[in-house]
């Protein structure tokens, strides 16, 4: 049985998705990464421009990211307003 690991807006994440995410380690802000595939719970991502203390990749929860297209973009600021 293989899982569907879904975003935050509910789309279904696939190896190869830009997606953005938060910004970890006292940080604020969002940062750009890349599904480079997945583990029984969490989503594995690469990270860009990452700074030399950083791994080249990392997990987040599904509903920690959100897939980025112009449809994309606009579902997510109606949700933002909406909240």
């Amino acid at each position: 049985m293989t899982t569907l690991y879904r975003d935050f807006l509910g789309q279904e994440l696939k190896e190869g998705d830009r997606v953005i995410t938060y910004e970890t380690r006292g940080y604020t802000g969002l940062r750009w990464a890349t599904v480079v595939g997945f583990t029984p719970k969490m989503v594995r991502i690469r990270l860009g421009q990452k700074n030399k203390y950083e791994k080249d990749t990392t997990t987040r929860y599904g509903q920690d990211l959100v897939v980025m297209g112009e449809e994309q973009e606009h579902a997510l600021t109606v949700k933002i307003i909406k909240s």
